[in-house]
Order: structure tokens, then sequence, then C-alpha cells
């Protein structure tokens, strides 16, 4: 694995909301998404399909 950009990169993921920024997520995995539940409480973390997500309103 390389110490470049991941879908899930947790330093990512902790500085954008401490930005102020919006932080969503999406992974085809439960387990990864409650993980990332754990460690990130604020941002929003969804299972499905990146290429399907099935979110209201195309977001």
């Amino acid at each position: 694995m390389t110490d470049g950009f991941r879908p899930h990169d947790r330093r990512v993921t902790a500085f954008l909301p401490a930005l102020g920024l919006p932080v969503f997520g999406v992974d085809l995995s439960a387990g990864t998404v409650e993980f990332a539940r754990r460690e990130h409480p604020g941002p929003r973390f969804e299972q499905g399909s990146m290429l399907a997500p099935g979110l209201p309103g195309g977001a």
C-alpha cells in the first residue's frame, strides 16, 4: 500500500470538517462504514455503491 490518497483517507476525513467543510462517505462494506462512523462521528457515512448510491435528490 502506498502513502498516497485512498478513498477513506483518515487524514482527509479528519481535516475537512475541521475547516468547516461537509464530508460524506460511501462504501460497499458495512464494516468499513461502521469503522468510519466510529472514528469520525460528525460526517455522514452510508453503505452503498459510489456508482448508484441511491441518495435523495442525487446528492
